[in-house]
């Protein structure tokens, strides 16, 4: 996401309380019961093994673990941070870092990592400084521990191209001859949900235009409040939508509808990231490519990736006698090294140092060429923008593609909603 990050992604990236819970321990009065929220729910692709950890931590600790994960979402979000200001937060948090974090850290309800050296002096320290630099918080402090980074690419459904003879697309314009050709062919080109998560669509057309130098500073400002990048990345939505590029009913379709239908082979490429990889079922005929570039600001190997979410310990925890060590051991033992290498063993970004492999398999072979190709990675402009304005101004995504709401409109409201946030 900042600057020595492409050092550790060069070789390879190596819920919630108020909804419920999808994993409640057999409850003993003597023993201690951690309430622990991630976005490793199920049909995540770190799923099987963040189970795995909760009970061989459980095993080896005696500490009973609730767990109350759910898939990340802005629904999630929304609801994680819910739980907090109605006072029924968990005691340890995988959560997001950045604006998502900003309420919980402000309002001193999760614990920074220099309070919890003063008691527990090894805490993190397999974490490189490095990549907890590019974590802090606007304090200059330090809350949450990674476990993975992050990066995000197009995933593409190889043999789909193999059966129609398509070239894979490298620029703009072949990726737009690859859209018509699917959609002739009767195969929907791009699997996404425009209602539910227009997210990475929003990112790389935007970054098309915004280049690395500009991409996070390229949001809507008094200043600038109708950016330029912004409304080319949106007219080429526009015109992916009219070229019938995504599925009829894009804006009804949940995320993982929209991801069905790629795994099914009834789309033949899904803009995702890396937390998709573990859950992708076909490993040999489905590869990633990077998204393809247009414009001079950004080229092909210029990618989105970094570190954006890691384990919290909140202050209900810390300052519970019975829980505190309980909290600190649970994230030791997620952070562990031989827990990172087992979250990222499906390519994952390592935040504990880079690693070289040849890959298991083709996907993963590919991956790790594509990583390690990488120009930039930069983070995504969205995470710069408060969750309210976020949320509304995705809610307009499917309006936007349509035209039904004009580009300029959308950002007037963007920018009077934001203005009004920050004041």
């Amino acid at each position: 996401m900042k600057k020595k990050q492409i050092i550790l992604f060069a070789s390879i990236f190596c819920l919630t309380i108020i909804i419920g819970c999808s994993r409640e321990p057999d409850l003993n009065k003597n023993q201690v019961v951690l309430n622990v929220c991630t976005s490793f729910g199920e049909g995540d692709g770190h799923y099987d093994t963040y189970q795995n950890l909760i009970r061989d931590f459980e095993k080896n600790s005696g500490v009973l673990v609730a767990d109350h994960s759910e898939i990340s979402s802005e629904e999630w979000k929304g609801n994680v941070l819910s739980s907090f200001s109605s006072r029924e937060e968990p005691d340890v948090l995988f959560f997001f870092t950045g604006q998502d974090a900003k309420t919980l850290i402000e309002s001193q309800q999760v614990v920074d990592l220099d309070t919890i050296r003063t008691v527990y002096p090894s805490y993190g320290n397999n974490i490189n400084t490095s990549v907890l630099n590019t974590m802090k918080a606007d304090d200059g402090k330090n809350y949450a521990l990674p476990v993975s980074g992050y990066w995000e690419g197009l995933f593409i459904n190889k043999d789909l191209f193999t059966q129609y003879d398509l070239p894979i697309p490298d620029d703009w314009d072949s990726f737009l001859d690859t859209i018509s050709a699917f959609r002739q062919n009767g195969i929907t080109p791009i699997a996404v949900s425009l209602g539910k998560v227009p997210h990475y669509w929003f990112e790389f057309l935007i970054y098309n235009y915004s280049g690395p130098a500009g991409h996070l500073t390229s949001a809507p400002t008094a200043d600038n409040p109708l950016p330029e990048s912004w409304i080319q990345g949106l007219t080429d939505l526009q015109t992916l939508y009219r070229m019938n590029a995504f599925p009829e009913n894009t804006e009804e379709l949940t995320e993982m509808e929209a991801v069905a239908l790629f795994q099914d082979k009834k789309a033949a490429m899904l803009l995702d990231g890396s937390w998709r990889v573990g859950n992708i079922t076909d490993k040999e005929q489905v590869i990633l490519i990077p998204f393809p570039s247009k414009g001079e600001a950004r080229i092909n190997t210029d990618m989105i990736g970094g570190f954006s979410m890691g384990f919290y310990i909140t202050a209900k925890s810390w300052n519970n006698p019975d829980k505190q060590k309980a909290a600190v051991d649970f994230i030791n033992a997620m952070t562990a090294n031989e827990s990172i290498l087992e979250f990222n063993s499906s390519g994952s970004a390592s935040p504990i140092s880079a690693r070289t492999s040849k890959g298991s398999d083709p996907l993963l072979q590919s991956i790790i060429t594509v990583n390690s190709q990488a120009t930039a990675y930069i983070g995504a402009v969205q995470d710069t923008i408060e969750l309210p304005v976020r949320n509304a101004f995705f809610e307009k995504i499917p309006a936007i593609a349509s035209g039904t709401l004009s580009i300029e409109d959308a950002l007037n409201d963007f920018f009077e909603l934001n203005d009004k946030t920050i004041e």
